[in-house]
């Protein structure tokens, strides 16, 4: 199950980072800086980075829960158990967020309403690979197990930090770190980026570099 979750995350980021590369090299200048020239067309990426933003909002919420839990229930894995499915959850959260920038990206340098549609709803699709993988397992006693959440047994106050191992003192300021930035900035920021980056971005600037 260990291989086939990093063969899904490497599908995943693959795909993603190809997205990324187009837009760095403005493939077949389909990704330049432009003033939307039509209201529909400004209007329609805002509701597209919010829906994708929600959408994506439960895989950065498990993945944090994942995140937490390994980290306070080290107990309750096998020998270094805790320390795969902790960074097994950062990069399910990282894939997340690299989505949605992506999707940021690509409505900021899109000019006609279908295309923006078209990208939010493909960086949906892919966002969904891992869960269509796990839906397409028949009959695996995984699936079973995991009908049951485990017992939380210690909470993070419970433990004192000289005593984590050196992995989970680390793992424990990462994750402390990164759940109050994307809380206080990134849920409710990010999809107004899209805004912000059409109206105050310079497009001589930005296109001359891609």
């Amino acid at each position: 199950m260990l291989y086939s979750s990093l063969i899904i995350a490497f599908i995943i980021v693959s795909m993603l980072s190809c997205m990324g590369y187009a837009i760095l090299t403005n493939e077949a200048d389909g990704y330049t800086l432009e003033l939307p020239k039509t209201f529909p067309l400004w209007f329609v990426k805002f509701p597209c980075a919010i829906a994708l933003h929600l959408s994506l909002y439960p895989e950065v919420a498990k993945g944090m829960n994942l995140m937490q839990f390994s980290n306070n229930q080290s107990h309750l894995f096998v020998e270094g158990g805790s320390e795969i499915s902790f960074i097994l959850a950062f990069v399910q959260v990282q894939t997340a967020l690299f989505a949605e920038m992506i999707n940021i990206w690509i409505l900021v340098t899109q000019r006609d309403i279908s295309n923006c549609v078209i990208y939010f709803v493909a960086l949906h699709v892919i966002m969904e690979v891992s869960n269509l993988y796990f839906s397409s397992l028949m009959g695996n006693k995984l699936k079973k197990v995991m009908e049951k959440p485990p017992k939380i047994d210690k909470r993070g106050r419970d433990i004192q930090f000289m005593k984590r191992s050196f992995f989970h003192k680390v793992a424990r300021v990462i994750y402390k770190a990164f759940r109050a930035y994307y809380v206080s900035v990134i849920f409710y920021f990010m999809p107004f980026s899209v805004i912000y980056l059409q109206w105050f971005m310079d497009p001589d600037t930005y296109n001359a570099s891609v």
